[in-house]
């Protein structure tokens, strides 16, 4: 049997932490290495040609203005949750998975009432879009055994879900402004991200789905902090959590009781004047001090 070193275990089913690359990345396999469900779909981001540095070839990079001949479609980037919904034969239940984790449809995790289950087909994977208010974008459908993305954006068929995505076919002309960006359709159905900058600096906040919001609050803590005094290098420290905060305001109240614990924390032990004993603390020792 193959190794399963490259995936994480989820219950009795593994997924792919270590592949890069469309339907690999995020794949979930039984304890056979069988196909349960191919993994997310990984948009390439281009860069622009001035951008490239000297010695690196084509085939390591993408330009946007070799990719201009060969988009067919494009629609807006969304701020949301990349899901997939799929059948389960072992668990005889639909199941929606994130990159990283598991849920069967039946728990509160993910609301799928918008969803009528009934019509799904169980020899296919859904991909959808979740925005923040709890809608449902269906954008792609493949194939669980044999997934390609050329054909996976035929979805007018589709009576399942309320809402699907609405492809603009491109003309050779910018396309329309949009506040995120958008995503590019090419004509082998590989999508290319054109993320604006606040847009592309939102995603290097995102906090992975499977880490904590405390482990990941301490890893924000701004390591090369500076002021004039202890109180501005504390602020200092919380600049990267302040625009996290600001990217994601669903975990205000978290990260702000654990500004609450680390400033009692630094009272308490009267750490302001060697306050780089915290900074440079492990994470894992800091998170057991402040649970």
């Amino acid at each position: 049997m193959a190794s399963l070193d490259n995936y994480s275990n989820e219950g009795f089913l593994y997924i792919n932490t270590k592949a890069k690359e469309t339907f690999k990345k995020g794949e979930i396999v039984d304890g056979y290495m069988q196909c349960v469900c191919p993994g997310v779909i990984v948009p390439i981001i281009p860069i622009l040609e001035k951008q490239r540095d000297a010695g690196e070839s084509d085939k390591d990079l993408v330009s946007i203005e070799t990719c201009l001949d060969q988009i067919t479609h494009y629609y807006p980037l969304q701020k949301c949750k990349k899901l997939r919904i799929y059948w389960d034969q072992n668990h005889e239940t639909f199941m929606v998975s994130t990159e990283l984790r598991i849920y069967p449809c039946y728990e509160e995790e993910f609301d799928l009432s918008s969803v009528n289950l009934d019509l799904l087909d169980n020899e296919c994977c859904y991909y959808v879009d979740m925005l923040y208010n709890g809608v449902l974008i269906l954008t792609n459908i493949v194939d669980k055994t044999n997934p390609e993305l050329e054909g996976s954006y035929n979805i007018q068929h589709d009576l399942a879900f309320e809402n699907h995505v609405e492809l603009t076919t491109y003309d050779g002309l910018s396309p329309v402004d949009s506040k995120n960006g958008i995503v590019c359709i090419l004509s082998n159905g590989l999508q290319i991200e054109i993320r604006t900058p606040s847009y592309n600096y939102y995603c290097s906040l995102a906090k992975p789905d499977n880490m904590s919001i405390a482990y990941y609050y301490i890893l924000c803590l701004n390591k090369d902090a500076e002021g004039e005094n202890s109180w501005e290098i504390f602020i200092s420290l919380h600049d990267f959590v302040s625009e996290f905060v600001d990217a994601y305001p669903e975990y205000s109240e978290e990260c702000e009781l654990m500004s609450e614990k680390l400033l009692n924390y630094i009272e308490t032990y009267e750490l302001f004047d060697n306050i780089e004993a915290v900074v440079n603390m492990k994470p894992e020792h800091l998170l057991e001090l402040l649970s």
